[in-house]
């Protein structure tokens, strides 16, 4: 479920009525950060903000009830309030409170039940892929790209947004659509400080540029692809030495490990900003050879953390972990437990949406999974550093661990399916 699009729906719903189904209502603001004070999401009460977006000319449109619930002609807002949260009830994500501030209605959102919600989702993953994008036609093909055509680094730039691109449609695909058309997708380089976002050349046909990958002249780069991915295996080698204190156990492990990082660390450097815009090759440790290390340091810790606990559920330390109907969710109650569901696990439906909205004429937004990335494995690194999952073996709390236990594994679940997008394989240990 994407949960932006069914609070707007709901929200629409609950305003208008059946009188204007159709319309397409996105008034609805989610919010990020703050969350306590800001609540999870808001919306305008002004009455000409909603006239406008419905399309409404006359008052005679606006049903009596809205115009009561928008808090006009000074109505009590605990009427709002009450039967907002009452309707609310029958959601998966139901409301702890509103409450009117200034010319906004602020939503709180019930966590225990939106984090048993999320879990749940995760855990039955037909439920939690629900992806419907419109506008995509159910038959979306890719021009095949020759892997020769990777030698060269805007080249190979051009393979990856092809891979990713490939790799998102692959979660809209059985969603029903009036569209019974096909398109075929083109992913090329353009070799010019400017490209289009896309062109259709036909009918049918779309052809999506990927940017210049530049050198420090701002010229194009003329390094190879394979050159280019051994200068950032040896960034990368010094950065997990000095930064994570990795150290060589095992000679072939170790080099298989530091180009797996190299490698990652050039999809990061040519897929983190938008498709479209010029990149610029990163020498001497310079750029996001930190964000792809730090990303797979911490699926490393992710990894590493589950299979410890399952080690102490072998040896007898742990239960073994129940099923998640029976998992005691009022224990997850920490800030950061709260963001990692809200601004990350709930969201993962909405980001696949995001990136791929507006394919159709040539347009995507696959660096969002980055920037998505980014903000979860930072997250989830302040939490684990602060709260311990894997707690003593003591029966008040197991509870606890098994929660949280759960929750990290939903984290993965995210993580590694963003990777398997970017094509990037997740570290075991690090």
């Amino acid at each position: 479920m994407d949960i932006v699009e069914f609070i707007n729906s709901e929200v629409a719903n609950f305003f208008r009525g059946d009188e204007h189904p159709d319309v397409n209502f996105n008034l609805v603001k989610k919010h990020s950060e703050s969350l306590e004070k800001a609540g999870e999401f808001s919306f305008p009460t002004n009455l000409s903000i909603w006239k406008k977006h419905l399309n409404l000319t006359t008052d005679a449109e606006i049903p009596e009830l809205q115009s009561l619930l928008l808090a006009v002609n000074n109505v009590d807002d605990s009427r709002l309030i009450e039967k907002l949260v009452d309707t609310s009830a029958r959601w998966p994500t139901p409301l702890q409170n509103v409450r009117i501030e200034s010319d906004r209605c602020i939503l709180y959102l019930e966590r225990i039940k939106s984090i048993q919600y999320a879990l749940r989702s995760v855990h039955n993953s037909s439920l939690f892929l629900a992806v419907k994008i419109d506008g995509i036609p159910k038959d979306v093909h890719f021009k095949t790209m020759h892997e020769q055509e990777g030698s060269d680094l805007n080249e190979y730039r051009a393979l990856l947004v092809k891979s990713v691109l490939e790799n998102l449609t692959k979660y809209s695909s059985g969603v029903d659509s009036a569209k019974e058309s096909s398109i075929e997708v083109e992913v090329k380089p353009i070799k010019r400080k400017i490209c289009k976002a896309g062109e259709r050349n036909v009918a049918g046909h779309i052809t999506v540029f990927s940017g210049n990958v530049t050198d420090e002249q701002h010229k194009v780069a003329t390094i190879t692809t394979s050159e280019y991915m051994n200068m950032r295996a040896k960034d990368m080698q010094l950065m997990a030495m000095h930064k994570y204190g990795v150290r060589v156990k095992n000679e072939s492990c170790f080099r298989n490990l530091i180009n797996q990082l190299g490698e990652a660390a050039v999809k990061v450097d040519l897929l983190e900003i938008k498709h479209t815009s010029p990149v610029s090759v990163k020498r001497n440790g310079q750029g996001c050879t930190k964000g792809a290390s730090f990303i797979l340091y911490n699926s490393a810790r992710i990894e590493t953390l589950l299979r410890t606990f399952e080690d102490r559920v072998s040896s007898g330390v742990y239960p073994k972990l129940p099923d998640v109907e029976n998992i005691d969710i009022s224990l997850l109650n920490d800030g950061e437990e709260w963001k990692l569901v809200f601004n990350y696990i709930l969201p993962f439906p909405n980001l696949i949406k995001r990136c791929l909205e507006g394919l159709e004429e040539g347009k995507c937004a696959p660096h969002f999974l980055l920037q998505f990335l980014c903000g979860l494995v930072g997250v989830f690194s302040v939490y684990y550093r602060r709260v311990r999952v894997l707690l003593d073996g003591r029966d008040h709390l197991i509870p606890v661990i098994h929660a949280r236990i759960y929750l990290v594994k939903c984290i993965r679940e995210v993580l590694n399916r963003i990777l398997a997008i970017l094509n990037i394989e997740p570290i075991q240990c690090m």
